[in-house]
């Protein structure tokens, strides 16, 4: 697995301003903004852009340090329990053009059932609508005999 924290602080190293961006993108304040705009399903790095170049006017002018700033975001929201839904959002013009949107990552499986997910992922489309026609009915909850 790829560690994201890593490679950012690592790239931010090679900026100017980028260890503060990092220190930034990874306070509580930033991460509160990361985390509201993936649950509401936009890319968190449009959200916080305006604040980025507010705060580091100039920063952002080199591919380097937007790349940096986006792999910040996305180690913030690794450890928040999200994973990348979207990696090419278009943001519009702007400081950055295109960013990834993010989603609650899977729970993991129960002990002894990882095989579940590479049995559905095997799955046609008929066959994993036939399953969750199935479950659907075993799933809701049955309401108390009178």
């Amino acid at each position: 697995m790829v560690d994201h924290k890593h490679r950012a602080l690592r790239l931010s190293r090679g900026i100017p301003d980028g260890e503060r961006v990092y220190s930034y993108l990874t306070s509580r304040e930033a991460r509160c903004t990361l985390v509201r705009a993936a649950v509401e399903g936009r890319a968190p790095l449009g959200d916080i852009a305006p604040e980025l170049s507010r705060r580091f006017p100039g920063t952002f002018g080199t591919l380097r340090a937007r790349q940096m700033a986006g792999l910040a975001v996305r180690a913030v929201l690794t450890e928040e329990g999200f994973v990348v839904d979207r990696p090419q959002v278009r943001l519009g013009p702007g400081t950055f053009s295109v960013a990834a949107s993010f989603r609650r990552a899977p729970p993991p499986p129960p002990p002894g059932c990882d095989w579940v997910p590479r049995v559905v992922a095997a799955m046609t489309d008929e066959e994993a609508a036939y399953a969750a026609e199935i479950l659907s009915g075993r799933l809701r909850p049955r309401s108390p005999a009178s």
